[in-house]
């Protein structure tokens, strides 16, 4: 005996069934209007010159953030170039990397998905000011010769990108 496998269509597959005259009425040129604005190529050359420091500063966030948070405290200190976080809480550490995190992810997401664009300046600005606080500390250590071309380029790269999505 052969058994036959029914398929049930889902229920909103029905209800749109049912509804398809209504569907008809509404053309294309309305839903394009209903759907959100998303970032395309027709931002052009000055897009393109946006996307590339944005993806290279989320990518430098987003690796330090995760350092930052997944790595023990007691081991992130013996790094070398971590010699800064001695001077901090572990939770102060985890919190300076979860903020790098949110900023790497603010500095993509929002553009690439045309949800909240604004969002990207704002997180922008927001890294920004966290690579100013860094200097600070850095200067207070007497580090912030060595490490002022790599924080240098970031922050400049920072705000070439906060500035260019307030505009544009």
């Amino acid at each position: 005996m052969t058994e036959q496998l029914v398929v049930q269509k889902p229920r909103w597959l029905k209800v749109l069934l049912r509804h398809r005259t209504v569907l008809a009425i509404v053309n294309k040129a309305d839903m394009a209007a209903l759907a959100p604005p998303r970032a395309t190529p027709e931002g052009g050359d000055m897009d393109l010159v946006l996307w590339i420091p944005a993806a290279l500063l989320a990518a430098a966030f987003l690796m330090s953030g995760v350092t930052k948070t997944s790595t023990p405290y007691e081991k992130y200190v013996l790094k070398k170039g971590a010699d800064w976080a001695q001077e901090f809480s572990p939770g102060a550490v985890r919190a300076i990397g979860i903020v790098e995190i949110l900023g790497a992810v603010g500095l993509v997401l929002p553009q690439a998905t045309g949800l909240y664009p604004i969002l990207t300046p704002i997180a922008a600005v927001g890294l920004a000011i966290l690579l100013v606080l860094a200097m600070i500390v850095l200067r207070r250590r007497a580090e912030l010769s060595s490490y002022m071309p790599l924080t240098g380029t970031l922050f400049v790269l920072c705000l070439a990108v906060a500035v260019g999505r307030f505009v544009t």
